[in-house]
């Protein structure tokens, strides 16, 4: 059996419920990186949609390709992975923010090319971005609730 988060920040003679200020800390910590990681995912959102309407990005698509240099893709493969070593959900995390890296360099690619309708259609509802960025936002919550 799994032990929930927040048993494992705390030490066992303080599992009554009761956590220190700084175990207490670590949890709120977990939450407010889960919080700002599905902030700065959702602002991609945003980048694209400007990308589509200007047919311009300060990102290229080689860069946005890469699922390792957003602060998301940092904080998956560092931090994350360290605290959850080995957690299925942390690597379902990974495989779907990888996967939405690739989404969104396609959106990019034809938003870059002035092909604003094929753009806009990889993002509507349904589409594999769409799909996509909604598992991984419920990923990330689920994690957010490991700590709760």
């Amino acid at each position: 059996m799994r032990v929930p988060l927040k048993e494992q920040l705390l030490p066992a003679d303080t599992r009554d419920g009761t956590p220190t200020v700084g175990e207490a800390r670590a949890v709120s910590e977990l939450e407010t990186l889960v919080t700002k990681a599905i902030a700065a995912h959702g602002q991609w959102k945003v980048r694209l949609r400007q990308a589509i309407d200007t047919g311009k990005s300060e990102w290229s698509i080689d860069q946005v390709k890469v699922d390792d240099q957003c602060v998301l893709g940092q904080w998956i493969y560092g931090d994350a992975v360290a605290r959850f070593p080995g957690d299925p959900l942390v690597q379902e995390i990974r495989e779907l923010h990888r996967q939405f890296h690739q989404e969104a360099a396609k959106v990019l690619s034809l938003a870059l090319m002035g092909r604003k309708a094929d753009a806009e259609r990889l993002m509507e509802q349904g589409s594999a971005y769409a799909r996509i960025s909604g598992s991984l936002v419920r990923a990330l919550q689920k994690l957010g609730q490991k700590a709760a």
